[in-house]
Formats: C-alpha cells, sequence, structure tokens
C-alpha cells in the first residue's frame, strides 16, 4: 500500500515520540535510528516538516493529558518553589547549632522545593533548594507583573553543609547565598 502525501514513515514517527522526550533533535533523530553521520541535519531538517510538527504536537498534547499536567498544577509547583523559605529545612539558631528538620517533619510545599539531599560518611547533610528567584520570575510573568524580561542570574541556588555527626551539628560549609543581589 502506497503512503498517501503528509503520511510519515516509521523512522519519522519514532522520531517524533523522541523527540517529546528531550526536545533533542539530533539525540532524537539517532535515537530514531537515523545515522551518526547525518543525525544533526536530518534532526533539524524534520523539525521544519509541517507533518512532523503537527505530530510532535500530537504527542506532546497526549503525554500532557497522561501526566494531568495543567496550567494549575504547574503555577502550584512554582509557587512552592518560588515561596519556599530555608528556615522550614534547616535551622542554624542564635547559638549557631545547626539542625535540618528531617523528611518526615517537612510539608510538601518545603519538600518540592528540595532538589537534593547528599548525607556523607561522616554524617554531613548537604541540602540544595530550586531556584527561587527562577520559578518567582515566571510567576511575575505569568501574572503580569513585570513590564519587560527580567532575567535570573544562575547563581541563585546555595547549599548549606551542615555535620551532623557531632553530639553539637556544625555548619561546616556555606556557599553561594545570594539577598538582594549581594554576595554573602
Amino acid at each position: 500500500m502506497a503512503r498517501k502525501k503528509g503520511d510519515l514513515n516509521d523512522k519519522q514517527r519514532a522520531f517524533c515520540r523522541e523527540y517529546i522526550i528531550d526536545h533533542n533533535a539530533t539525540q532524537s533523530a539517532l535515537r530514531a535510528g537515523y545515522s551518526e553521520r547525518t543525525a544533526y541535519s536530518q534532526g533539524q531538517r524534520l523539525l521544519k516538516n509541517v507533518e512532523i510538527q503537527a505530530e510532535i504536537e500530537r504527542y506532546s498534547k497526549k503525554a500532557i493529558k497522561r501526566n494531568d499536567i495543567t496550567v494549575d498544577r504547574i503555577l502550584q509547583e512554582m509557587a512552592r518553589i518560588g515561596f519556599s523559605d530555608i528556615r522550614n529545612v534547616a535551622n542554624w539558631g542564635t547559638t549557631g547549632e545547626p539542625s535540618v528538620t528531617p523528611s518526615d517533619d517537612l510539608d510538601d510545599d518545603t519538600a518540592a522545593a528540595i532538589t537534593s539531599v547528599k548525607i556523607d560518611n561522616q554524617g554531613g547533610v548537604t541540602l540544595s533548594m530550586a531556584k527561587k528567584e527562577k520559578a518567582l520570575e515566571m510567576l511575575g510573568k505569568y501574572a503580569g507583573v513585570f513590564d519587560k524580561d527580567v532575567e535570573a542570574d544562575e547563581t541563585d541556588t546555595f547549599t548549606i553543609n551542615v555535620n551532623l555527626s557531632r553530639k553539637k551539628p556544625t555548619v561546616t560549609e556555606v556557599s553561594k547565598i545570594e539577598c538582594a543581589g549581594e554576595k554573602h
């Protein structure tokens, strides 16, 4: 049976399915079976094809529906990050003895803002939080708060290392903390 004009072949459909995974045309072409030598140019060419664009959009919509991705859910997650407060995770108090809130005691909003937790062999804990400024920028743009584009600085994340292996935990390192544009 001959293909009709506009019908995609199996390799093109595979490219579309792969493209919605990471939006990388070259890697999608490779995973779809195009040669390593031509993957870059094939990926770029395929993305310009109107039928490919429509198929990618169709696959994307199916994935969005399947994963229940809604504007409300996205805004809720951005708000969790944007309005997160490190004091809900770590306490360094007036005595300088830091402590970390156990994961079972974290509320869902605070837990959603934590991107990684690493525990070293001596019991030290390193927590990383999501980029608060970027989430606030996106929320502000969505809400129409900003008149012009605002760029978030890439140094808007911080790390606190706490050694919990001692009876009195100590902060071993604090890096990349920024408040209102000032580095501390």
